[in-house]
């Protein structure tokens, strides 16, 4: 990424609190400030393993992506920049003080519980009050998966298959198909 520094210092750099999408969060508040583009010429190669982040790692990007697009829209809707109020490192007790955030915190700390925690079904309706972007349910997805390869009653494991096709029905299939020849 090339930028001019003087816009970079005014928008006060990177925020931390946003670990893992700190560069998008940068972008979008650039966004408003100075026109960006992408140059057509192949500069980077970049490779990833398997190993190369964990799942909280990944989970903690989707959430930090998520509070930069909302933040970037309260910006656009004349509304204050929440992310800027929250310390380091963020917590969902923090998130749950906003009422517009507080199923974001339900969501995220659901993802959050190991999956041979107990569960109910009641618990699972976390994700139908979320709009989830395709990277989110795709997360959700492979934690319904975990849930159902643990002790879980049957309702919990009926209700994560619900889930499992109602957020991504190709790969949901994919996923349990993949479920069952493990078991």
């Amino acid at each position: 990424m090339m930028m001019r520094a003087d816009v970079f210092r005014s928008l006060g750099g990177y925020r931390v609190v946003l670990d893992g999408a700190e560069d998008y969060d940068l972008w979008l508040r650039m966004s408003e400030r100075a026109a960006l583009a992408n140059i057509p010429e192949f500069l980077q190669s970049y490779r990833s393993s398997p190993g190369s982040a964990g799942a909280a790692g990944t989970r903690r990007q989707l959430l930090a992506a998520r509070l930069a697009r909302l933040s970037a829209k309260a910006r656009r809707d004349l509304r204050p920049d929440f992310v800027d109020t929250f310390s380091v490192p963020l917590d969902f007790a923090a998130l749950r003080v906003r009422d517009d955030l507080r199923r974001t915190a339900d969501v995220y700390e659901l993802l959050g519980r190991p999956a041979t925690d107990g569960f109910s079904t009641p618990d699972l309706k976390a994700f139908g009050l979320l709009d989830l972007d395709h990277a989110e349910r795709r997360a959700a997805q492979f934690w319904l998966k975990e849930l159902l390869a643990s002790p879980q009653g049957i309702g919990v494991r009926m209700t994560a298959v619900a889930w499992l096709l109602r957020l991504h029905p190709p790969r949901g299939l994919l996923l349990m198909s993949s479920w069952l020849r493990g078991r």
